[in-house]
């Protein structure tokens, strides 16, 4: 026969298996690649590699290509076309197949474990022994966004933190390394004996790994001992929590960061107000200050320098005499800079509520941008009363903050009232007002149906809903999430083409 008759009397194909079983777990929705169970797409490379594996005959025959075939997602058919060449009687012979596999559906070892109760090898404890969640909300989110939470077999909330159960020991570790480079903590872990068999010499064990995260949060108020302080003034405010534990002077904008393990080995290092806290002030008047840098590269402000152990930022009470003359060099400054001037303050008082005090317009370089998200570094002498004195009483503050370049008058700020606190701490000179951020406006819901945050656990809330807002406002600010309001996830979803 000439060779041309020859491909068409001879089959090549005989021996491949045209139908064969590819195993899916229905639970987790893995492919069974023996030995372990992997993640594929459907008409993937991943997926056309373990379906390859499962086809019998095709290591008798050089595989040319394969292509997928689209099929119902929901038929639980595979289709592939594969070409294949073979020499027969002295002949290369190519000819195409169509191989139809059947995603028969069974459970994997995980899942099998998972229905199963009381079989989890690994147990991660996570505490915090704090009076809210906030580090647990933003631990969850971190989670969730890592995709951190696929291995955990069982999670349930406790009294002072959450439980992780895990089938494997490895996953546990993994998890435990995670959480590690997350927040800062302090981790032990021990094993116990649950059976043993002496005549295989086999034995299990139950493993524990416990992990303190340290009881500090971001915006709490800090003093730092002066071992770790250094040229940096001992009452800060937490900046950022990570690996390391960031600290922030809120007079000057000097900024410093400790490793975990120093910070769990000072013991009386903790949190001397927390956001819980937080009372909101009224900002009258904010002065921006010019900040200088030296030779050496430390930066100092005109305009006073900063006194005692609490950073010298701190202001008091306002005097009757200093009072009145600043209320004069308001109206100076007013009829100086003339009427476009003050257009923005007047605006905004007739538009806030609580504006019953006549602000002042501060004359000088002007002010950024409004955005709570700046990283201009920038200090003001900043003039606020607390919202819940205005009409009732004269009480204002002067004070030197951190936050000159979003800071106007008739903004609302939070911060730490530590006039009226009772506070027995080992600094001189403590200030009486310390803020903290600029107080966001409420977020505008979208009328259609608004999406709700994601959880470990369908059902159960680690914090409440306030908190859970401050903390997603946080890691928006922070850049860790992406879209932070319903009207933006509606905006995106009109935005998106339609194929």
């Amino acid at each position: 026969m000439c060779p041309t008759c020859l491909k068409s009397q001879v089959d090549i194909t005989e021996g491949i298996d045209r139908n064969p079983d590819v195993m899916f777990c229905r639970g987790c929705e893995r492919f069974n690649r023996s030995p372990q169970w992997v993640e594929c797409a459907l008409e993937s490379p991943e997926l056309m590699s373990v379906c390859l594996r499962v086809i019998k005959g095709l290591d008798k025959v050089k595989l040319l290509d394969a292509n997928w075939i689209w099929t119902e997602p929901h038929s639980r058919r595979l289709k592939l076309r594969l070409t294949i060449q073979k020499d027969a009687l002295g002949v290369t012979i190519q000819q195409d197949i169509v191989v139809e596999l059947v995603m028969k559906s069974v459970f994997c070892d995980d899942c099998h474990r998972g229905e199963a109760k009381n079989t989890a090898t690994s147990t991660v404890q996570v505490r915090q022994h704090v009076n809210h969640k906030r580090t647990f909300l933003f631990l969850e989110q971190m989670i969730l966004r890592h995709q951190a939470h696929k291995k955990i077999s069982g999670f349930s909330p406790n009294k002072n933190g959450l439980d992780f159960e895990f089938a494997r020991p490895q996953e546990a570790a993994h998890f435990v390394n995670f959480v590690r480079s997350v927040v800062p903590v302090k981790t032990t872990s021990s094993k116990k004996l649950v059976g043993e068999n002496r005549n295989s010499n086999e034995a299990s064990y139950r493993f524990k790994h416990s992990i303190l995260v340290a009881p500090i949060c971001k915006h709490d108020l800090v003093i730092l001992p002066q071992s770790l302080a250094g040229n940096l003034a001992r009452l800060v405010l937490c900046s950022k929590i990570s690996a390391n534990v960031a600290f922030q002077d809120p007079f000057t904008g000097d900024e410093t960061s400790i490793t975990a393990k120093q910070y769990f080995k000072e013991k009386k290092l903790s949190a001397l107000f927390s956001t819980p806290q937080l009372t909101e002030y009224f900002v009258i008047d904010s002065i921006p200050v010019e900040v200088k840098t030296d030779r050496s590269g430390s930066s100092g402000s005109s305009g006073g320098g900063s006194g005692g152990g609490s950073g010298g930022g701190g202001g008091g009470k306002l005097r009757r005499k200093r009072k009145n003359k600043k209320k004069n060099r308001g109206r100076n400054d007013d009829t100086a800079a003339g009427d476009g001037s003050d257009n923005r303050s007047s605006d905004r008082n007739q538009t806030n509520p609580l504006a019953t005090l006549t602000t002042t317009t501060t004359t000088g370089p002007p002010l950024p941008r409004d955005s709570t998200r700046s990283k201009i570094k920038m200090l003001a002498d900043v003039e606020v009363a607390r919202s819940v004195d205005l009409g009732v009483n004269d009480d204002r503050f002067f004070i030197r903050s951190h936050l000159g370049a979003i800071l106007r008058p008739g903004d609302l700020v939070m911060g730490y009232d530590l006039a009226n606190s009772n506070l027995s701490v080992d600094l001189e000179d403590l200030p009486d007002v310390v803020l903290v951020r600029k107080k966001r406006p409420p977020r505008v819901r979208s009328k259609k149906k608004s999406q709700k945050p994601k959880t470990l656990a369908p059902g159960v809330k680690l914090g409440k809903d306030e908190e859970v807002e401050e903390v997603l406002q946080d890691m928006f600010e922070d850049g860790l999430l992406l879209v932070d309001s319903d009207a933006n996830a509606d905006t995106n979803a009109k935005n998106k083409p339609k194929n």
